[in-house]
């Protein structure tokens, strides 16, 4: 068993609250797992500490072997990982075509003289990214939005975008914060496609979800969040048996009680 990435004992606090509380776990390469709990529970804490948004007071964070506590956003993201939110973070005012090339990593442009001089490198290097931004928006369906104003998208296809933006990058671990939340029934299925599509090409895929059908449809390991520890974690049958599980939902939405 190869691990992607693993979490080491992690502690947040805020004004004395703990949001983690000495929580580790560790993701499987290749696979679907789900990060699920009751609201506060340190789910979207987990996400930001992972990316280098937020600095935990204790404990480690490793990404394919390596120590990245650390390490600030970009440098994370250049190793392999990327991430979308809850709340779209798009650029509404631009192309669909331009949100993705922003996404992308241009370190021939980052140089100041290949920047001046649009050195036959940088170049290449910006006909590459946009190949793949425009493989990626033909992965999920949206190449003929590509010169279409983000803000003119409908609320699933700015979904769409968001992972599609996350997929350009190439990046081998997809940190997705609510993947279908607000989606249609028929556009949420698709995204789950899609997930499952990006999980057989050998990516690995952590995704927060509220909603319990989801979680059980398309996860291959489940963690289980409480106050900001590990509650439970384990195949989905299992974790839909957990007694702790059952009453950390039991009544705390109607999605909850599918469990």
């Amino acid at each position: 068993m190869k691990w992607n990435l693993s979490v080491d004992l992690l502690t947040v606090s805020f004004d004395g609250l703990k949001a983690l509380d000495g929580l580790s776990f560790k993701i499987e390469q290749g696979k679907i797992t789900a990060l699920i709990g009751p609201n506060g529970a340190g789910k979207t804490t987990v996400f930001n500490v992972i990316t280098g948004l937020l600095k935990p007071n204790e404990g480690e964070v490793y990404f394919k072997g390596q120590r990245i506590t650390n390490l600030p956003p970009f440098k994370r993201a250049r190793l392999g990982m990327a991430r979308t939110f809850q709340l779209l973070r798009l650029f509404p005012q631009i192309t669909v075509l331009e949100n993705m090339l922003l996404a992308q990593h241009y370190s021939k442009g980052e140089r100041l003289w290949a920047a001046l001089t649009r050195s036959p490198s940088m170049l290449k290097e910006e006909e590459d990214n946009r190949k793949k931004a425009l493989d990626s928006l033909e992965f999920v369906g949206l190449a003929e939005k590509a010169n279409v104003l983000a803000e003119e998208l409908s609320h699933g296809q700015r979904r769409l975008l968001e992972i599609a933006r996350a997929l350009a990058t190439g990046a081998d671990l997809l940190l997705l914060d609510e993947p279908t939340a607000g989606v249609y029934p028929e556009m949420r299925r698709k995204i789950l496609g899609f997930l499952e599509e990006i999980r057989d090409q050998g990516r690995t895929i952590v995704f927060i979800d509220h909603r319990m059908e989801t979680v059980f449809s398309i996860a291959e390991h489940v963690i289980v969040l409480a106050h900001g520890k590990k509650l439970a974690e384990g195949s989905p049958a299992a974790v839909r048996r957990n007694p702790k599980v059952k009453k950390a939902y039991l009544g705390k939405n109607e999605a909850a009680r599918q469990l």
